[in-house]
């Protein structure tokens, strides 16, 4: 079963929904994005009978689900809600929206594809809450803001390790203030990223496994909203790329 992403208003109202809520699957509490989880308890509603009759009919068949950005967030929430109804249930997201705890989801059962650059991966309420508690930081403390100011004046590759230093213990003091409640991508993360090949020619997209705490603060840049990163044809193109190097690595 495919569940696709954001395309209506109604669609846009459920991201919106973006607090967390809690729910039960045999007595394991878990939390989810309010939004994406009762988009998933529609769809539960919608297709579990179907779904059901369509296995008895076919006793070797297993369920799959699929789904990009918002949809694959409500897959992911799906197989959870559908972990002790169908046996042998997978679940596969593209570019999911942040939608749960971090390690509250099956990493077994569970697999998002993230692309490195993808907006969505690290942006929650609880993202929003830690960028703006820096903020407030900087903006009620004139010395710091100044100092931050006459440190950083210049590329990172010519400060000095003395001001490196610096900046990264004022880092750690802001950290201890960022407490918000941060959703995450769900699952066992795959991490599409692309680098220069080495022989010069054209460069090669690499896929490799991360841990979900890369996606605890808000990545912040020049290109941090760019919604290019993100469409299901861009995640297209790049798996190709990957199916076609490592065909090549085999051969």
């Amino acid at each position: 079963m495919s569940i696709r992403g954001t395309w209506s208003a109604h669609d846009i109202l459920t991201d919106l929904c973006c607090t967390s809520e809690e729910y039960c699957v045999s007595s394991r509490r878990h939390s989810a994005h309010a939004g994406m989880l009762a988009a998933a308890r529609s769809v539960k509603a919608l297709a579990e009978e179907t779904i059901r009759h369509e296995l008895e009919r076919n006793p070797n068949y297993s369920l799959l689900l699929v789904g990009h950005s918002l949809g694959g967030s409500v897959a992911a929430i799906l197989g959870e809600l559908w972990a002790d109804t169908f046996r042998h249930l997978r679940v596969y997201c593209y570019g999911p929206a942040c939608v749960a705890p971090l390690n509250d989801m099956d990493r077994k059962r569970v697999i998002s594809v993230v692309l490195e650059g993808d907006p969505f991966s690290s942006l929650s309420l609880g993202h929003v809450a830690d960028v703006s508690k820096a903020l407030a930081t900087l903006c009620d403390d004139d010395e710091l803001r100044t100092m931050v100011l006459t440190v950083t004046d210049g590329p990172l590759d010519m400060l000095d390790s003395e001001h490196i230093r610096w900046c990264n213990e004022k880092m750690e003091e802001i950290r201890t203030q960022m407490l918000g409640a941060k959703l995450y991508p769900p699952g066992r993360l795959l991490f599409l990223s692309y680098r220069n090949d080495p022989k010069g020619r054209k460069g090669i997209q690499q896929i490799r496994e991360i841990t979900p705490d890369v996606y605890g603060e808000l990545k912040i840049s020049a290109r941090m909203f760019d919604l290019s990163r993100h469409v299901p044809r861009v995640y297209h193109r790049r798996l190709k790329n990957v199916i076609r190097h490592f065909s090549r690595e085999v051969r």
